[in-house]
C-alpha cells in the first residue's frame, strides 16, 4: 500500500516553520521606520546655531570697512546694529536678502537686533538706507 500525503497538508507542514520570523520582523521593520522618521524630520534635529554679528555704524561705515559677511545655508545670524557715531547722524540696516527687513532710524548710542534664519544660497545687500554707495556690504551664503 502507497500512503501518500495530501497536497494540502504538505504545505501546512513546510509553512508551520517560517511563520515564527514574522512577527519579529513586522516589529523590527516598525521600529526602524519610526527611527529613521525621527532623523528625518526637523524635530528630530537640533536647531542651527546662532553666530552673532555686530555691523557699527561709524565712519559713515558699517564697522570701519562695509564687512562681506559670509555664512552656511541652514545658519542663524543675529546681527546686532549700533550708531556709534560721535554726532548726531541717525542710521538704519536695510538688508534685501532672505527676507527685506529694514530696521528703525537709529540714533547715536542705539541699537538693535536682527535674527535671520539663512535658507538659500545667494549674495544679499544690507545698506544704511540714508547713506547710500557710502554705507553698503554683502551677506555671501554659500551651500551646504
Amino acid at each position: 500500500m502507497n500512503m501518500r500525503v495530501p497536497e494540502i497538508a504538505r504545505r501546512v507542514v513546510v509553512a508551520q516553520p517560517w511563520r515564527w520570523w514574522r512577527l519579529p520582523a513586522a516589529v523590527a521593520a516598525g521600529a526602524l521606520l519610526l527611527l529613521v522618521a525621527a532623523f528625518a524630520l526637523p524635530w528630530g534635529r537640533p536647531a542651527a546655531p546662532i553666530r552673532e554679528v555686530l555691523l557699527e555704524a561709524r565712519g559713515v561705515k558699517w564697522s570701519g570697512e562695509n564687512p562681506t559677511i559670509t555664512a552656511r545655508v541652514g545658519e542663524r545670524l543675529k546681527i546686532t546694529v549700533r550708531n556709534a557715531e560721535s554726532g548726531p547722524i541717525p542710521h538704519d540696516l536695510h538688508l534685501v536678502g532672505p527676507d527685506t527687513v529694514t530696521t528703525h532710524f537709529l540714533q547715536p548710542g542705539e541699537e538693535t537686533t536682527l535674527t535671520l534664519l539663512l535658507d538659500r544660497p545667494g549674495r544679499y545687500v544690507y545698506a544704511c538706507s540714508l547713506h547710500p554707495g557710502l554705507m553698503d556690504g554683502v551677506i555671501e551664503v554659500m551651500g551646504r
